[in-house]
């Protein structure tokens, strides 16, 4: 009897400390959901004081929960900044945010920004979002500071203390942005909140700095078209060896060229926005991230109308016919691809004939033949090499093929629109060379042995938009400092 009294007490001593345990979490959760609400309310208090001219407005905090509210100056901070293309940077914005906090044991609430958030482990998570309004291009960022230090009970004031326009402002900074970007960064322990926010907002490439609570975005001004009505649309400057055939077009470069008597065009130096022209690799960085999830085409001698992903590098031996009846194709090639090979067998040199059609095309049966009406882009993440006497392209459509490459060592004949980092080529006896256009952002472009480029007056009209894929676009910015008061 006394051993079985003995466990009743037990039993009885057990369910009262789990029950007194799962009462106190019970306590704190719902505490936390209070203290959830009363943030939230106090966000909308706030934009009102710091966004809408109300200088002062009031809440009342509940008392007698466990947890304590605190207005803290000194917590997180925010900068904006603009960044040209040489890497210069010009601040806009530097600031500590501060914030509301509400704590009960482990678990912390903050108002920061503008924003209500939830602090984790994680690195914290979102309840309602910031100040932060991105559409159209257009970013709104009224940027709100708590400046003081205090403790929070019962009824609060929370008043306006100053708004300073930051951007766009007299001088330098002003709208539109065109020819630098913008990056944000926050410090924050709920940055990994701001940052799914950031994401979720603008569809932008944000990173992470997870041992520091940074968070970093970067926007970037739409890129200019580059109109191709050159030959040669180049970075940098232009060298011709005594050997090569030379250049028939204009050419437009961001250097100087030596070699003006082997162009048959008017030549156009130090031309800056040629100067500014995006990096291929970062194209083909872009297009890769873009194509990556998709496979190889499923026959290498017709390709229809989508996106491809070669994981290798790829020789181009026998006839290929891209058919863009359907619609246009997007082709990978995580590689380098050689078009043709060391023997020179290359399949059809239907092009061989040396009669020619009005613009100065080679006609017959290319190896590599664009069909229907739409357009090729293939990336090439490597070198790209022609062999033999292989031919890609043809005359009837030099609009509809361009190539993005890293590297070009050789060109046989190609009809279209050759995008690389580094354009050094020899040519191969008396095949035509590259009929169409290059756009180089090399320093410089070499052109050596037969190697020719003769511009065609079908892309007289074609523009290629540069696009940084991983981050989003701007045009026009406003960003104000909005800094309140809360006691």
């Amino acid at each position: 009897m006394t051993l079985v009294l003995g466990f009743a007490i037990s039993g009885s001593i057990l369910i009262g400390v789990v029950g007194v345990a799962m009462l106190e979490d019970t306590q704190q959760s719902l505490a936390m959901d209070r203290a959830e609400i009363a943030l939230t309310q106090f966000d909308s208090e706030a934009s009102l004081a710091a966004l809408d001219n109300a200088d002062t407005q009031t809440i009342t905090f509940a008392t007698g929960d466990n947890g304590e509210y605190h207005a803290r100056s000194e917590t997180g901070w925010l900068q904006i900044r603009t960044v040209t293309a040489s890497g210069s940077q010009t601040p806009i914005v530097n600031t500590t945010l501060g914030a509301v906090i509400y704590e009960s044991g482990d678990e912390t609430l903050g108002y920061q920004g503008g924003g209500v958030w939830r602090a984790s482990a994680a690195g914290g998570s979102m309840i309602s979002p910031p100040e932060f309004h991105y559409r159209n291009r257009t970013l709104t960022f009224p940027v709100v500071s708590v400046t003081n230090n205090a403790s929070i009970s019962g009824k609060t004031t929370i008043t306006h203390q100053q708004t300073t326009r930051k951007f766009p402002t007299a001088g330098s900074h002003g709208n539109p942005v065109t020819d630098r970007k913008i990056e944000i960064t926050v410090k924050s322990r709920y940055y990994r909140g701001w940052g799914e926010y950031f994401e979720e907002r603008t569809e932008s490439d944000v990173r992470y700095n997870e041992d520091r609570n940074i968070v970093n975005i970067t926007l970037v001004p739409p890129p200019e078209p580059i109109k191709i009505d050159s030959g040669i649309v180049a970075a940098g400057n232009l060298n011709i060896d005594s050997g090569a055939a030379g250049v028939t077009g204009d050419v437009e470069l961001g250097g100087t060229t030596d070699s003006e008597t082997s162009i048959s065009g008017t030549v156009r130096e130090n031309v800056t926005a040629n100067q500014n022209l995006t990096n291929a690799s970062a194209e083909i960085v872009n297009a890769r991230q873009r194509l990556q999830s998709k496979s190889a085409p499923s026959s290498s001698t017709t390709v229809e109308a989508g996106t491809y992903y070669v994981r290798n590098d790829s020789v181009f031996e026998s006839e290929t016919t891209f058919n863009t009846s359907d619609g246009d194709i997007e082709l990978f090639v995580d590689g380098d691809v050689l078009a043709g090979n060391d023997n020179g067998n290359t399949g059809n040199n239907g092009n061989k004939k040396n009669d020619k059609d009005t613009d100065g095309c080679t006609p017959g049966s290319p190896n590599l033949n664009v069909t229907g009406d739409g357009s090729v882009t293939i990336y090439v993440n490597g070198d790209f090499s022609m062999q033999g006497q292989i031919v890609w392209g043809n005359c009837a459509q030099v609009d509809s093929l361009i190539l993005y490459s890293k590297d070009n060592s050789r060109i046989t004949e190609f009809y279209g629109v050759i995008y690389t980092n580094n354009f050094s080529v020899q040519g191969k006896g008396g095949k035509k060379g590259l009929v169409g256009a290059l756009v180089s952002t090399a320093d410089t472009v070499e052109l050596g042995g037969n190697a020719k480029i003769a511009y065609h007056d079908s892309l007289r009209d074609t523009t290629i938009q540069e696009v940084e894929m991983k981050f989003a676009a701007i045009s026009y910015l406003h960003v104000t400092h909005n800094e309140i008061v809360v006691e």
